[in-house]
């Protein structure tokens, strides 16, 4: 049997794209990512499924040191979920609760239609950075 390069190629870069990580979250139990200053490594789920689904969510943030892999606490985190496609987000999304060890917590978190989701996130106290997880919503 004959493949063309042509073939061959394609197949290659297919293979490559579904073996690399992306910004949006497809197919995964949750979203490992780096804070844009690179000092945080925050792993974020949610609940009812582990990813965010359409209506209303709770999403939770595993924050750590990049260096250390220490969990944080004593940290703040408010968050705006948008749409960047259609230029808009979410009602208000109350800060998150800290649940000790690293773990917090946004609740009612309501994505009211399926597309891709950013979830803007600031991050202060000790430290200020940022981090913006990004959801394909069905």
């Amino acid at each position: 049997m004959h493949v063309s390069r042509q073939v061959l190629g394609s197949l290659f870069a297919t293979l490559a794209l579904a073996c690399s990580s992306s910004d949006a979250a497809s197919g995964v139990n949750e979203v490992d990512l780096t804070s844009d200053s690179g000092a945080l490594r925050v792993v974020v789920s949610s609940e009812p499924d582990t990813l965010p689904v359409r209506g209303l969510n709770q999403i939770y943030f595993d924050v750590r040191s990049s260096d250390s892999g220490q969990a944080l606490d004593d940290l703040e985190l408010s968050m705006t979920a948008l749409m960047p496609s259609h230029s808009h987000g979410s009602p208000d999304v109350p800060p998150a609760t800290a649940l000790g060890g690293g773990r917090y917590r946004f609740d009612n978190v309501v994505l009211s239609m399926p597309g891709l989701w950013e979830f803007r996130t600031t991050v202060t106290g000790p430290l200020e950075d940022h981090v913006t997880p990004r959801f394909e919503v069905e």
